[in-house]
């Protein structure tokens, strides 16, 4: 199956983007992109492809997806009940991030075993966590500057002390 390649752009202030996509479907490819993603679902449902994982998803999915991991979230129109039946947010950070010097720090040794997994297989987190951590991430768009930074550290940390599944056997 062909995936298209996602140039993602970061404001030149930000280090990584966060969007908030809402529509009658969920208006997603099957793509590959350098970065980390971290995805959250809060409505809507369909069929989530990670690498060589086929699952069912809905509101509460929670996944992080390592760089250059194939992924795509199916919808189909004809279970959409109106304009904004399908809510996502997305977080994509650069894979740097991982080599960077904080997640490779004692204190942050989860973090860096977190962000492995996710970068060669995918990680699903349950519902429980996705709850748990909801407030986080739609915290962030309206934090500024070094303070979202941290925020989104606190976040990853919290992240990484959820209980988590890998999806891809075969990346």
């Amino acid at each position: 199956m062909k995936f298209h390649y996602e140039t993602v752009l970061h404001a030149p202030e930000e280090s990584f983007s966060i969007e908030t996509l809402r529509g009658p479907v969920l208006d997603c490819v099957r793509h590959v992109h350098p970065e980390f993603e971290l995805t959250l679902v809060e409505s809507g449902f369909g069929t989530r492809i990670v690498g060589d994982s086929i699952e069912p998803f809905r509101e509460w999915d929670l996944i992080l997806v390592g760089g250059m991991i194939p992924h795509h979230f199916l919808t189909r129109r004809e279970d959409s009940d109106g304009p904004e039946w399908s809510k996502t947010r997305v977080i994509k950070f650069n894979a740097g991030f991982r080599e960077n010097e904080l997640p490779a720090l004692p204190e942050f040794e989860p973090l860096g075993r977190m962000l492995g997994e996710a970068a060669s297989a995918g990680l699903h987190f349950p519902e429980e966590s996705a709850k748990r951590l909801a407030p986080f991430i739609r915290e962030l768009s309206s934090i500024p500057g070094w303070k979202r930074f941290l925020a989104f550290a606190e976040l990853l940390c919290r992240l990484s002390e959820e209980p988590r599944r890998q999806l891809s056997h075969s990346t």
